[in-house]
């Protein structure tokens, strides 16, 4: 790794480097605004509790891959995957708990940092981007609400049928052929089309955490995050 263009060898050096790396690109928080723009109530549809059930707690451990990393927690997942069912019970009690009170064991709020090298010069830290790995049974309440989400906003036409990400029959490849077909409807009928491509970088890291729980409030009903 190379630190102002002197080239450094030792672990615990390389490690501070890319910290520092990453602390640079995040956004520094500020003082949420007073008066915020209004919530727009655009559904009237109110999503159900979730309910945490042994079976789907189960049947999420059983489909786990052993090959995957495990978090801060060194729980293998070959581990969980094989007992399964004798761990299924007491996990279904830890997931109820925090989606009732709104908060998450505080082993769960860590992460092992993984530097996962991007593109161009590997000697360079901003080439990097960091991966959390977080506790695996953590991941699997995240999955519980994430499907509980999708599956209200899918049942009450919420997202839009331009919304390609992260749901069920849509990806990149959709999206692309439905834009690959507008644009050779309009070629065939030689109308002009334009395009406008955004990116945003390191969007994720970037993401002011205040600010976007602030944005939140008006679903969290005044709980703490989960």
């Amino acid at each position: 790794m190379k630190d102002n263009g002197k080239l450094v060898t030792n672990s615990k050096a390389e490690a501070e480097i890319l910290v520092d790396e990453f602390k640079s690109v995040f956004t520094k928080e500020s003082h949420l605004p007073e008066q915020d723009r209004p919530f727009v109530q655009r559904n009237s549809a109110t999503i159900s509790d979730i309910t945490i059930t042994v079976e789907g707690v189960c049947k999420l451990l059983k489909n786990i891959s052993p090959a995957k990393a495990s978090g801060p927690d060194r729980i293998p997942n070959i581990v969980l995957k094989t007992c399964a069912e004798c761990i299924a019970p007491g996990l279904t009690i830890i997931f109820q708990k925090s989606l009732d009170t709104g908060n998450l064991p505080k082993d769960w709020l860590t992460a092992n940092i993984s530097c996962v090298y991007k593109k161009s010069d590997k000697h360079l830290a901003e080439n990097y981007r960091p991966i959390s790995l977080t506790s695996v049974p953590c991941k699997l309440l995240e999955h519980i609400i994430c499907r509980h989400m999708l599956t209200f906003l899918e049942e009450h036409r919420i997202l839009r049928d331009l919304n390609h990400g992260f749901r069920a029959s849509y990806s990149c490849e959709s999206q692309l052929l439905i834009t690959s077909h507008d644009l050779l409807c309009s070629f065939d009928k030689r109308i002009q089309t334009g395009t406008t491509i955004l990116d945003f970088s390191r969007a994720f890291d970037t993401v002011p955490h205040n600010k976007l729980l602030h944005k939140l409030g008006p679903v969290r009903h005044n709980r703490s995050a989960i």
